[in-house]
């Protein structure tokens, strides 16, 4: 036995103390009674994974105000905004992943940032939103209007959903987190999701 596996055999018989059920048993015999110094009797408990998650991390530049605010988020402004998309898998692919990186960056990029960055949220209530539809018609995807206010509340929370749909099979979202500033934040978690 190489000491890899004398590592591994010390750690899961480290395990079996701590974690004894009537159905394991771990009993030590000497080393010179033929035993090799550990015997395991019955039956021998197994991990169970929790889910394993990854976040992969993007940024886009985009324009939005808020209507109805009483401070300067009434005006038109941007922001760099960044988002941190976090996914998770019941257990680990035939490679050890939860998914490939550069899959998930595909889908969050066609999902949101390509539609986002650069671009104009708004509410669909705005009537800034009509003018500036008229103004730029070359680009009217460049417009991205919603149902209330483009809050990074329900930036997070539109994102979530939005990215849901194109996740492979076993693939979960587990938050969406969307920086309007470096110190201003919202996540929104599956638990909000009622999922």
């Amino acid at each position: 036995m190489g000491p890899c596996s004398e590592v591994a055999v010390s750690a899961s018989i480290s395990f079996l103390r701590r974690h004894r059920s009537a159905d394991a048993h771990v009993a030590s015999t000497p080393q010179g009674a033929g035993g090799g110094g550990i015997r395991l009797r019955g039956h021998v408990p197994t991990l169970s994974m929790a889910p394993v998650v990854i976040t992969r991390e993007f940024q886009f530049d985009a324009a939005h105000r808020i209507l109805g605010h009483r401070g300067q988020c009434a005006w038109l402004h941007g922001h760099s905004y960044r988002i941190a998309v976090t996914v998770e898998a019941p257990e680990l692919d035939a490679l050890g992943m939860v998914m490939d990186f550069e899959r998930l960056g595909c889908i969050v990029r066609a999902a949101i940032v390509d539609r986002w960055d650069p671009a104009a949220l708004l509410s669909r209530a705005d009537p800034l939103a009509t003018a500036i539809a008229g103004i730029q018609a070359e680009a009217p995807e460049r417009l991205v209007l919603f149902a209330e206010n483009p809050t990074a509340e329900v930036l997070s929370q539109e994102a979530f959903h939005t990215i849901a749909k194109p996740l492979p099979e076993g693939i979960t979202p587990t938050s969406v987190t969307v920086w309007e500033t470096s110190n201003c934040r919202s996540e929104y978690r599956r638990a909000d999701a009622g999922d």
